[in-house]
C-alpha cells in the first residue's frame, strides 16, 4: 500500500509544524502507514467493546 503523493506532502508539511523535522518522502510513507495501522487498530477496539465485528 502506498499514500498518494499529495497525501505524503500534507503529513510532511504536518509533522515538520508539530516537530519541526523535515521528514523524507520514505520516512513520510513509513510513519503514515503507522498512523492508518493504529487508527485501524483503534477502530476495531471500538467496534469490539461495542459488540460489533462485523466492521
Amino acid at each position: 500500500m502506498q499514500i498518494p503523493p499529495a497525501r505524503i506532502e500534507q503529513l510532511k508539511s504536518l509533522y515538520k509544524t508539530a516537530f519541526g523535522y523535515e521528514l523524507t518522502d520514505e520516512e513520510a510513507q513509513t510513519q503514515g502507514l503507522a498512523i492508518m495501522r493504529q487508527v485501524a487498530i483503534r477502530h476495531f477496539d471500538i467496534l469490539a467493546q461495542k459488540g460489533d465485528t462485523n466492521g
